[in-house]
C-alpha cells in the first residue's frame, strides 16, 4: 500500500473518531492537492487549506481550534519541532494537540531526540502545554508500529 493510501485512510479514521467524539466542524490543513480532493469528495472538512503546518504563520486565528491532529507526518521531526508554537497558537486554552506517527521515527531518528523531544520538553517547562499520553500501538495498515503523543495546551 502506498503512503499516500495509508495516511488517505487514517485521515478519514481520524475524521469518524473526531466525529463521534462530538467534533462536527473540521478544517484541513493539507499540503497535497490530490489529499485534498479526496477528502472533498467525501464532504470531511469545512474548510481546507493547501498548505503544510510549519513554523510559518498560518492564516488562522489564534484560539480557534480545540484540537489539532498531526496523522502520519512525513517530514523529518526537526520540522515539526519547528511547527509546534503555530499549532499551540490555534488552539484554544483546554483544547488538545494530538501527533501520531511511526515509531521509528521517534527510536531511530535523531533529529527526534535533539529537536522534537527538547522542544516538547521546553514547551511544557514554559507552561504552554503539558503531555497527557504516549502510547505505542501495533501497525493498523502497515508493518510498521506508530505511537500517539496527546498534548493539552494551557
Amino acid at each position: 500500500m502506498s503512503r499516500s493510501s495509508c495516511s488517505w485512510i487514517h485521515a478519514v479514521i481520524y475524521s469518524i473518531c473526531l466525529t463521534k467524539l462530538g467534533f462536527r466542524v473540521m478544517d484541513a490543513l493539507e499540503p497535497s492537492v490530490g489529499m485534498l480532493q479526496l477528502a472533498a469528495k467525501e464532504e470531511l472538512y469545512r474548510t481546507s487549506y493547501n498548505i503544510g503546518i510549519s513554523a510559518e504563520p498560518l492564516p488562522l486565528p489564534s484560539d480557534k481550534y480545540d484540537p489539532i491532529t498531526i496523522c502520519g507526518w512525513h517530514g523529518n521531526t526537526s520540522s515539526l519541532a519547528d511547527a509546534l508554537p503555530e499549532m499551540i497558537r490555534v488552539v484554544k486554552p483546554g483544547g488538545y494537540i494530538c501527533v501520531v506517527i511511526r515509531m521509528d521515527f521517534v527510536k531511530d531518528g535523531d533529529d527526534y531526540k535533539d529537536t522534537y523531544l527538547r522542544q516538547c520538553v521546553k514547551l511544557a517547562a514554559d507552561d504552554k502545554w503539558e503531555q497527557k499520553q504516549f502510547t505505542r500501538f501495533p501497525s493498523l495498515i502497515t508493518d510498521v508500529e506508530g505511537v500517539k503523543m496527546m498534548f493539552k495546551v494551557c
